[in-house]
Formats: structure tokens, sequence, C-alpha cells
């Protein structure tokens, strides 16, 4: 039985190789094909994944517009997809390369904690992104009192703390129930947990398939709200002329918006166009005129609508953002999650190569996040341009505002 546990434990864990007993009776290993495409792939990805990293963190800081709580998830992810850049990538690509892990057990062990803690994080923090957004647009007044500096950093800090608690805990009690003194003489680095189907299963459900439904779902959910709200604005919008100003305004504030719990120039735009009605009552108070009255009426309906129209654009953009988030979260670690449960709920056998692919396409997501919020938000985008196409030494300047 203890053969057997290992000899699962060796093939689903972070392996490469297998463990072969040749005809003399030596263990040896045997060198796996495309070692030098391992290490091409996990060079290149580690520095893509650092120095996008890298970029986010600096755009945060030197971008004032961005320092805003709902921002802070979006460094959080940075900060945990740069942790995998440092530790993660490169131990998985020395272990894929040499073939052997050249590290002590404890190292094994620490890397495996660590590395499952990152991940997750990087993988909630994406979920927490996404519930973000529902909570703003279902309660957009509520969101505006909760969403402090305090509130946020202190969700950030329990996705954290759980995580590397949770992992360090799991992967070294699980590694000594499951595993022998000679089951550690191996040169290779296990989690000894996989050996165990239940124990498998409930893993893989909890820091993938969980969250992977659970995104979906509110994702769904923030589409069918952004895209009730859209359809309302923009009837507004069609029909201001003939609409009286007080129920214009009553609906406006009564409708949840994203965006307007989220930037503060959605209420510079709330306040103008306010001020544009409030103007219109004083003026026709003291100026009889029925010609001036309807022209400033157009412009405080005009005023509205393109505040209106601006809160309609972000929305739109926050929600291809999340949109372009989720995507590459399912596409990267669908494949591991589905292996996982493949081995869990059934007693077949899968080579090593598709653990392998599993793992590097897991890590390809931490270098996609960045791409994403490139092309997703604008503020982003502008701030790359001004970067690497010219900015030069007026680039800071600029994106301060």
């Amino acid at each position: 039985m203890e053969t057997d546990d290992f000899s699962t434990a060796s093939q689903w864990t972070h392996v490469t190789t297998e463990w072969n007993n040749d005809t003399t009776g030596s263990n040896a290993f045997e060198p796996p094909p495309r070692t030098v495409l391992n290490l091409i792939i996990g060079i290149v990805l580690t520095a893509l994944t650092f120095f996008g990293q890298l970029l986010v963190l600096y755009i945060f800081k030197i971008t004032k517009k961005l320092h805003q709580p709902s921002n802070y998830f979006i460094v959080s992810l940075a900060l945990a997809d740069l942790c995998i850049s440092i530790i993660s990538i490169p131990m998985w690509t020395i272990y894929s390369y040499l073939n052997y892990f050249p590290f002590s057990n404890l190292v094994c062990d620490i890397w495996n904690s660590l590395d499952y803690a990152f991940c997750v994080t990087s993988i909630y923090t994406i979920l927490v992104i996404s519930l973000d957004r529902l909570v703003s647009l279902m309660w957009p007044l509520h969101y505006r009192v909760m969403r402090t500096h305090r509130n946020v950093i202190m969700a950030l800090a329990i996705v954290w703390v759980i995580s590397i608690v949770w992992y360090g805990t799991f992967i070294f009690v699980t590694n000594q129930k499951y595993s022998t003194p000679q089951d550690r003489l191996a040169p290779e680095c296990v989690t000894y947990y996989v050996s165990k189907p239940s124990l498998t299963f409930m893993n893989v459900m909890l820091c993938i398939w969980s969250p992977i439904i659970i995104t979906v779902i509110v994702y769904c959910r923030i589409f069918c709200i952004a895209m009730s709200i859209n359809a309302q604005q923009k009837s507004m919008i069609e029909g201001q002329g003939g609409a009286s100003k007080t129920q214009a305004k009553k609906k406006v504030k009564n409708e949840p918006s994203a965006s307007q719990a989220d930037s503060d120039d959605d209420d510079d735009d709330n306040i103008s166009a306010q001020t544009s009605v409030t103007s219109i009552s004083q003026s026709s108070s003291a100026d009889g005129s029925k010609a001036q009255q309807q022209q400033q009426k157009k412009k405080a309906a005009e005023s509205e609508s393109d505040a209106r129209s601006r809160r309609l654009n972000k929305e739109k953009k926050t929600l291809f953002t999340v949109g372009l988030l989720l995507g590459g979260f399912l596409l990267c670690w669908s494949p591991l999650g589905v292996i996982f449960l493949y081995t869990a709920m059934t007693d077949l056998e899968l080579s090593s190569g598709w653990m392998v692919f599993g793992y590097w396409m897991g890590y390809v997501n931490s270098a996609m996040n960045p791409i994403c919020y490139a092309i997703g938000n604008p503020i982003f985008k502008e701030a790359i341009i001004k970067i690497f196409c010219g900015g030069g030494k007026n680039a800071k300047p600029n994106i301060k505002r």
C-alpha cells in the first residue's frame, strides 16, 4: 500500500519525471524530453511576469487617479503574481530542467506551501474583484460607505493570511502523515496528499473550481445588471427633452451605478448637472422670460446627458476589464482543475507531461493579468503609452492628475 501511495503522489505533484527501477535494481531518473524547452519557457515567463507586475505597481504609484480603495485589489493581485514570479516559477523551472529536486525536503515543503498560497491568493483576488463590482452595482450607496481604505485592506489581508496559514499547515501535515522516511529520500518534491483521492478532490474544489464557478455566476449577474442600467439610462437620455427634470434627477439618483460609487469624476458630473438645475430655478424666479428658461433647461439637460454618458462608458470599460480577467482565469486554470479532478475521481493515470502542461498554464495566468489591465483599463493604457512611447520627462506629471 505504501508503494502505491508513493507512486500516485510522485505522479500528481511538482514532477516532470517518473521514478523508475532499472534491471539492476538501482534507482535512476530518466531525462524527460524538451527539458531545454521547459528552461526557455520558465525564463521567459519569469521575466514577463516579474516586469509586468512591477509595471502595474509603478503605474499605481505615480497615477493619483488610481489611488482609490477599489484599486487596492489590483495591487494585491499584482503582489501575489509578483511573488509567483520570484518564488514559484523559478523553482518549477529548475526542477523541470534538472529532472530532480536539488534542495532539501524542508525547502520542498516551503516551496509547495508558498506556491499554493500565492496561486490561491491570486485566484481568490480575482473573485473578490468580481464581488466588489457586483456590490457596487447592487448597493451603490452602502458600497460608498463600506468601501474605505481600512475595510479593503482588511479584506485583502484576510485572503493572504488564510491562504498562507491554510496551505502552510496543510502541506506540512499531509506530507508528514502520508510519507515514509524512505519516500523522503527520493530526490523529488512531492505533495503526498494527492495519494488520497478525497483530499485531492477537496483541494481542487476549494482552490480552483469553487472560485471559478462563483466568479462566473457573479460576472453573469454583473453583466445582467449593467445591461439593465445601460438600457434604462439610454432611454432616459433619448427621452430627456420630454421628461420633467425632477423625475429625471430622481431616477438617476436611485439607479445603482458602479462608476457612480467608484469615481470622484462622477461626483463632479452630478454636481455640475445639479448646479445647472439650481441655476434654472434661480434664474426663472428672477427672470420671467420663457425663452431664457427653455435655453437654460436645454443646457442642463445636455449637462446631465453628458454625465450619464460618461458613467455608461465607464461601466462598460469596467465590465470589459473584469471580463478579461475572468477569461484569462478560466483559460489558464481550467486545465489543471480538470487534471486534478480526473485523477481524484478515477483510477486511471495520465503521463507527467499533462501535469507539466497544467502547471505552466496556471503560471501563464500571472503573466496575463497586466495585459488585461492594459487592454481594459484606459488609465493603465494611457500610462503605459506615456512610459514606452516617448512620454519622457513629461510622462510622470501628465499621468498624475
